[in-house]
């Protein structure tokens, strides 16, 4: 209720002195409204029009993909049909842009960084390209065969190398076939990838690990192999051929590589100097 008599006021001291009338009042300000309306109306319509122009496949990609997902004949992976959906859009662009997947995503970081959080163990095995196609033979071969058909017995994921320091001390060698990571079972359709992701993790927490190996009667489990943070090297060898000449195998370009080649040329100055007798250092590389 006070509100309005100082309102009035207000319009009544404008009338008394301004040399503009009320009503030019009432149409400077629907001016500045209406101004105003449009201003707003610039910028949200655009961005409106965006949303719907991306909504509305988004949308239709996520009903399809649900409706196989629901009613398709057989079991599908809707992770693996969303990759490959994302890919050939993407291909369809140009040969350069790619989609990059949670894994992959880990392994660009990875080979940047330089480490990650693992038990040392380096394995080989079938990867999901090589079972995929394993799989097409065997549905060619066999068409009214389930995709669900076992691959070759050949298929296995083995130790290759086993680092000392972590997975080595606790009893785990080179040659060992892997049939178990924690609850996880390995089976002839298990890719190395897979059974890579299940064996890293934060450093600091542990894993069971369960495995045949030859000459040993059934199967051997290993608990608690704790995680720890693994550095990859990127220098391999540092060595001197002859004549003064040192060789250095860089394998990667991970965040110390530079730190790595120092310390190796470093080593081999010192090398050349003991080989003779303080005379000669380092004359290449």
């Amino acid at each position: 209720k006070f509100l309005i008599p100082a309102w009035q006021k207000i319009v009544g001291i404008f009338a008394k002195y301004s040399p503009f009338s009320f009503k030019t009042l009432l149409v400077v300000l629907s001016s500045a409204f209406g101004g105003a309306i449009l201003a707003v109306s610039a910028f949200l319509i655009p961005a409106y029009i965006q949303v719907e122009r991306l909504t509305e496949p988004v949308t239709l990609f996520e009903t399809i993909l649900t409706d196989l997902d629901q009613s398709y004949v057989e079991e599908i992976n809707p992770q693996k049909l969303f990759e490959k959906g994302v890919n050939a859009m993407l291909s369809s662009l140009d040969p350069y842009t790619e989609f990059e997947s949670r894994i992959d995503a880990a392994e660009m970081t990875e080979s940047v960084s330089g480490k990650y959080g693992g038990v040392g163990l380096i394995i080989r095995g079938p990867t999901n390209a090589v079972i995929e196609n394993q799989q097409k033979m065997i549905d060619n071969a066999n068409p009214k065969t389930s995709t669900t058909t076992t691959t070759p017995k050949k298929n296995a994921i083995r130790v290759a190398a086993a680092m000392e320091g972590y997975a080595f001390d606790y009893g785990c060698r080179v040659g060992d076939k892997l049939v178990g990571v924690d609850d996880h079972v390995i089976t002839e359709q298990t890719s190395v990838e897979q059974v890579r992701t299940w064996l890293r993790g934060e450093p600091g927490t542990t894993l069971s690990l369960s495995f045949e190996r030859e000459g040993v009667d059934g199967i051997v489990t290993l608990t608690d192999i704790p995680r720890a943070e693994i550095r990859l090297r990127d220098v391999k060898l540092a060595t001197m051929l002859e004549d003064g000449i040192g060789y250095i195998q860089l394998t990667g370009f991970a965040q110390g590589a530079g730190q790595e080649v120092r310390s190796a040329v470093y080593k081999l100055q010192n090398m050349a100097l003991e080989a003779s007798n303080g005379r000669e250092g380092l004359k290449g590389l």
